[in-house]
């Protein structure tokens, strides 16, 4: 992939990410109102994300990527916003739900955010030796 497909697809990510979390937020605050897009938005979110992360990382290992793009922003980010959920469901009592699906989406963030780094941390080894 070239230099400006992976920029597209880093700035797909991000717009979808804030999209996505905009859109639990909403959710949540509306009582579950737009849970039947959870699953769906999710799925595309972690798709995208997905895609990009693959790309990034296999631009590294073939030596054509030399971003320093750091996804700790977004895990961040995801983990304040899923907490907070969390202590206002608590707060706010049963009618206020954080559905499954979202929290399947932020263990595939989690779990993409961790499969990268390792990936970096074996790149920078190898070109270490």
């Amino acid at each position: 992939m070239n230099r400006n497909g992976l920029k597209s697809l880093r700035m797909l990510s991000q717009v979808w990410a804030f999209f996505y979390l905009a859109f639990i937020i909403a959710n949540f605050v509306m009582q579950n109102a737009y849970a039947y897009l959870a699953s769906p938005a999710g799925a595309l979110y972690i798709g995208i994300l997905g895609i990009y992360a693959g790309s990034k990382e296999f631009e590294r290992w073939r030596q054509e990527y030399s971003g320093r793009r750091h996804g700790e922003f977004f895990v961040t980010l995801f983990s304040v916003v899923i907490g907070c959920l969390f202590i206002g469901s608590m707060i706010l009592g049963p009618s206020y739900q954080v559905p499954s699906d979202i929290v399947a989406v932020y263990i595939g963030v989690l779990t993409i955010f961790a499969l990268t780094q390792k990936s970096k941390e074996e790149y920078a080894e190898r070109r270490r030796t």
